[in-house]
């Protein structure tokens, strides 16, 4: 006699034949990609939209109802923090308003560190007065768009701070001769 055939697939802890793993193709578009809404099919977000309690769904295109699933999700965030403090950052952060201050964080590094590279050029003799000068320069540029205050910055470092160290040194070499 024969034996019975065996099954194809290992069978579950409960006696039930195991079902392979789906293809990778039939995985879904929105997760775990990165592709984040953009990567969502029209179907998906009109979901997500309506979980949100977004009205007219139907009528928007792709586009549209990102931007108002974004536009939920921002509002939502800010209601949910405490008043006075500011929720946590977002992978789309929306654009700032005129009137707020500019993010300081990584930007006022950038700047003091291109100004304290400046004044390594200089002699050490005058190398605090002039980071002093530059950096009290650099606050009052706050408040200014970020291209003026990158362009500030590229003017220190890249133009001015090599023709100051070039002057300070001819002077002090004609001091001492």
């Amino acid at each position: 006699m024969r034996a019975a055939p065996r099954p194809r697939h290992r069978t579950a802890a409960h006696g039930r034949p195991a079902t392979p793993p789906p293809p990778a193709s039939a995985a879904p578009r929105s997760g775990g990609l990165g592709l984040g809404l953009e990567g969502m099919m029209l179907v998906e977000l009109q979901q997500v939209a309506t979980g949100l309690g977004i009205r007219g769904t139907a009528r928007m295109r792709k586009d549209q109802l990102i931007q108002a699933i974004r536009d939920r999700q921002h509002e939502q965030a800010r209601e949910a923090a405490p008043q006075g403090t500011i929720p946590e950052a977002t992978t789309d952060v929306p654009p700032r308003h005129p009137d707020t201050p500019p993010p300081p964080a990584r930007f006022t590094t950038l700047g003091i560190r291109a100004i304290s590279l400046g004044t390594q050029l200089l002699p050490a003799a005058a190398r605090e007065r002039w980071q002093e000068e530059w950096r009290a320069e650099w606050a009052d540029l706050s408040d200014r768009p970020r291209r003026t205050r990158l362009t500030y910055l590229i003017r220190i470092t890249v133009n001015s701070a090599p023709r100051l160290a070039w002057s300070l040194r001819r002077a002090s070499r004609r001091e001492t001769a």
